[in-house]
């Protein structure tokens, strides 16, 4: 044979074997399933809604910061759960997805404790879809001797403002204070007859304003904030 013609026979042979190059460059992989997918995508939306609080307190030390980790790790609550469909509220009661009834359960007040002494910080992990009230954690952190920076403290959406010092007529002057201030994306005030107090229900925005922040745009309302709730299921 001419060496001339060696090219052509060699495209020929490459043509007649099953799965060439050629020939595989236009196939296509179907795509393989990945088992848990819908799971693990659920789980990081859940994980997504859990909030990290970053406290600047005193009497946090190197001797004690252990002591303070040991102590509110070691605190729980308890809550009626429906573990299948992620429900966990503080009444009895039947699960508002499947109707099953709900178990009573006691679980972590916090997610996540990290004291450093260093700086005299506390991070607390708060659960999501749990209620939690700032009151609750100043609590526990009088339990441990720990004495939080209420102005410093930062109070990052969503949440419910809890305001005291206010009238049911003051609730559109509140709506205009915190909206004019654009420390959340949203704010909607409403009167509680029940506690006679103002609930502010806030989205969170570009920015996360301190206790101190927020107390100052309401300064022309006298009003102050006098607790905050977090993990609150939305209003339909």
């Amino acid at each position: 044979m001419k060496l001339r013609h060696l090219p052509f026979v060699l495209a020929l042979a490459l043509l007649a074997v099953p799965g060439s190059a050629q020939g595989e460059g236009h196939k296509k992989s179907p795509p393989v399933p990945v088992k848990g997918t819908a799971q693990a995508a659920s789980a990081g939306a859940r994980a997504q809604e859990r909030l990290e609080l970053t406290l600047h307190v005193t009497g946090l030390s190197a001797e004690n910061a252990e002591s303070v980790h040991t102590r509110l790790t070691a605190l729980t609550r308890s809550l009626y759960t429906c573990e299948a469909c992620h429900v966990h509220q503080a009444q009895a009661g039947k699960c508002p997805h499947c109707a099953s009834e709900l178990k009573s359960t006691r679980k972590p007040e916090f997610t996540n404790v990290r004291p450093t002494a260093a700086d005299g910080t506390l991070q607390l992990g708060l659960p999501a879809a749990v209620p939690t009230r700032l009151s609750e954690i100043e609590r526990a952190l009088k339990d441990v001797a720990l004495t939080l920076d209420a102005a410093q403290m930062p109070i990052p959406g969503p949440a419910q403002l809890v305001l005291a010092g206010g009238k049911a007529g003051d609730v559109a002057t509140i709506d205009k204070l915190l909206q004019e201030a654009r420390l959340y994306a949203s704010v909607h005030a409403a009167w509680d007859a029940a506690g006679s107090e103002i609930h502010v229900q806030v989205a969170p925005g570009s920015m996360v304003p301190t206790r101190g922040k927020i107390d100052g745009a309401l300064a022309g309302a006298s009003v102050h904030v006098r607790d905050v709730v977090w993990g609150l299921a939305p209003k339909t």
